[in-house]
């Protein structure tokens, strides 16, 4: 017999913001969901959605094991906190702090444009915010590092959202 998913547990399947830190969704519908996703998939899924924290080290060290097919000079250290800096990304809700992701500030005669997130609505975090929280220099970590974060490593755990997404439909 196929488990069938109601429409209140499909509306819950958003992860955590700032505002809600409560789970939302219920443990059966995430596995149900996950079933049809491969395991490294799986376990940043239930990191993602199920604030499963237990996962962080097991994706990070799936993330550097697969990084290290790319760079191989890279240090393990600074691997595993590569891996972590896009883990935490990837987890973060982007919605800026300043217009709470309206794109708009209120001046009390007339709305202007968010001048910290330049009206997208979203925080993004540049080289220099994560430079400074590697603790390496601005030129370094655009050499050395960001291509490796923001692409590779983003790419892996965006990819992971995709399974994820298709694994829905599938089950819809």
């Amino acid at each position: 017999m196929a488990t069938r998913i109601s429409a209140e547990d499909l509306c819950s399947l958003t992860p955590t913001t700032q505002l809600n830190m409560r789970p939302r969704v219920r443990p059966e519908t995430i596995c149900y969901l996950l079933a049809g996703t491969p395991k490294h998939a799986s376990n940043f899924l239930r990191l993602k959605y199920c604030n499963d924290y237990s996962q962080v080290t097991r994706v990070a060290d799936e993330l550097v094991r697969m990084a290290r097919k790319f760079d191989k000079e890279i240090a393990d250290e600074d691997m595993y906190r590569l891996a972590v800096i896009a883990i935490d990304e990837s987890l973060s809700d982007s919605m800026c702090g300043t217009c709470n992701g309206k794109s708009w500030v209120s001046t009390g005669m007339k709305r202007i444009i968010c001048f910290k997130c330049r009206g997208t609505g979203r925080r993004s975090r540049g080289s220099k915010e994560l430079s400074d929280q590697l603790g390496v220099e601005l030129k370094y970590y655009i050499k050395y590092y960001k291509y490796l974060v923001e692409r590779y490593m983003l790419g892996v755990l965006s990819n992971y959202e995709g399974q994820f997404h298709n694994a829905i439909k599938e089950r819809l």
